[in-house]
């Protein structure tokens, strides 16, 4: 009898724990999740973090904005020209005695382009000063590529960029911004930009209104004058060069010490509201001063011509 209930007393307790085992595994599926691979995600997640903390490639850098660059002021412009015109005659004695008084103005230089200013350290191209070494120049990781040499001035001091950055007055993030203007042509260009359609067109119809008064018989229409050169603005005065039927000549002009010579026999003209004057008569009319004949002449012998876009 006593081994009957001890029988029986154990397929209870057998029984209970099948009961309770199934009751444990169902109330954990009540939740829709299983156990296992609730964990299993944890242990991912947390692999996944850890992978990611320690693969730089994971990390996305800060997209660094770079604005457009406002223009050096024209004192700023000159000061620097000036600085490194004593320091070309200081570096050269004796050589304005070399050259004619006449054309010494062509030996001053002209900055081209300009690349920031970082801390007082204006960064800028000189027209003209070419190294035949350059190319692919590299300072501290930064690769520049150029024939002109970038000059930074500092308080009336030029370095080389390699000077400058061993002398701590450009950073890394300098160079960067210096080459971003320079590899992406976002600098400020201060050549000769283009005459505008707007312009050349008012000038070509003046120049033929000027032939009509003279011919009232001619052939020529507005789309027949045809500009070959241009050489800047100054103050709404416009030096061009139009075509025509040219002598073999080989003439000069001399205006206030600026020398203008011509191989054939047509001369620039300076439009101004309608009218149209030879270089003399623009200066002694005061529509033109010694800087404007300078930089005239300076795209003259330069550039010979500038072509106007059509």
């Amino acid at each position: 009898m006593k081994k009957t209930k001890a029988l029986r007393k154990e397929r209870i307790m057998k029984i209970a724990f099948i009961f309770i085992t199934a009751t444990l595994i169902l109330s954990g599926c009540t939740d829709g999740t299983d156990s296992n691979s609730k964990f299993s995600v944890i242990d991912n997640q947390e692999t996944e973090e850890g992978a990611a903390k320690e693969d730089p490639e994971q990390e996305i850098p800060e997209e660094k904005i770079y604005h457009e660059l406002e223009p050096l002021s024209e004192a700023m412009k000159k000061r620097i020209e000036d600085d490194y015109w004593e320091l070309f005659l200081s570096n050269n004695p004796g050589i304005l005695e070399t050259v004619q008084p006449d054309i010494a103005w062509a030996l001053k230089p002209r900055i081209q382009n300009y690349y920031g200013t970082y801390n007082g350290c204006v960064a800028v191209m000189f027209d003209g000063e070419i190294d035949f070494r350059a190319g692919e120049y590299t300072v501290n990781g930064y690769m520049h590529f150029y024939t002109y040499t970038i000059k930074i001035w500092r308080q009336g001091i030029f370095y080389e960029l390699q000077k400058a950055y061993d002398s701590r007055l450009l950073g890394s993030e300098d160079l960067e911004s210096i080459d971003y203007y320079l590899n992406e042509g976002k600098q400020v260009f201060y050549g000769l930009a283009p005459l505008s359609n707007e312009m050349e067109m008012q000038i070509r119809e003046d120049r033929y209104n000027g032939i009509l008064k003279k011919n009232p018989f001619t052939f020529t229409l507005p789309e027949h004058i045809e500009i070959i050169g241009y050489y800047g603005t100054y103050n709404n005065c416009a030096a061009v060069l139009f075509a025509g039927v040219t002598l073999a000549a080989g003439w000069s002009f001399i205006i206030e010490g600026v020398t203008f010579h011509y191989a054939e026999r047509h001369t620039i003209k300076v439009w101004n509201e309608g009218d149209f004057y030879e270089l003399q008569e623009a200066f002694d009319l005061g529509l033109l001063d010694r800087e404007d004949l300078e930089n005239i002449a300076y795209y003259w012998y330069k550039l010979s011509c500038v072509y106007t876009k059509r």
